[in-house]
């Protein structure tokens, strides 16, 4: 009738929602909840990336642009983590490292080297200002995940899990 409106029904299956640009994480990914990262890196494109993959996972993420920052941050509080680009303006990232492992909060958390030259005398030079290990750009996310399983706390699994904050450490290969 003139006046009254009309009603209208449907029924419709949907899936559940997903955001197209993020997968669910992986059984196999790590769960950094509560973990705090340090990401070192001048590049805003892999700083993007690399929060992105961070943050998927649960972690905190700080981002700072240069070594100067960078051990700034490491000076102002704890980090479980810190991923180092290696060629950063005002102080590289092998500066950046030996200042950090200087200071006593950070004398044994884990750094990771961020290059596009992952051999040879770039690593042996990051192994050689106190980083830990080293990762290649661009990152793949499957090798970023299997990194930081490798090098962050353990996680206490009920009684008699390991204590929370001890690091997880793996000889390198």
């Amino acid at each position: 009738r003139m006046g009254q409106g009309s009603h209208f029904w449907f029924t419709a299956v949907l899936a559940p929602g997903q955001d197209s640009l993020q997968a669910p994480p992986a059984p196999h990914w790590p769960d950094l909840n509560g973990l705090r990262v340090l990401l070192a890196e001048d590049n805003p494109v892999n700083q993007e990336v690399a929060v992105e993959l961070l943050r998927d996972v649960g972690a905190q993420v700080d981002v700072v642009d240069n070594g100067i920052e960078a051990v700034a941050h490491a000076r102002e509080r704890h980090y479980d983590l810190i991923l180092m680009d290696m060629q950063m303006p005002g102080m590289d990232g092998l500066s950046a490292t030996r200042e950090i492992r200087l200071l006593a909060e950070h004398a044994r958390t884990p750094i990771l080297a961020m290059t596009a030259n992952a051999f040879g005398d770039d690593r042996q030079a990051c192994l050689n200002a106190g980083m830990d290990d080293h990762l290649a750009k661009p990152v793949d996310p499957e090798l970023l995940y299997a990194m930081l399983k490798r090098w962050l706390p353990v996680r206490p699994t009920g009684p008699g899990g390991p204590p929370a904050g001890e690091a997880a450490r793996a000889e390198p290969a």
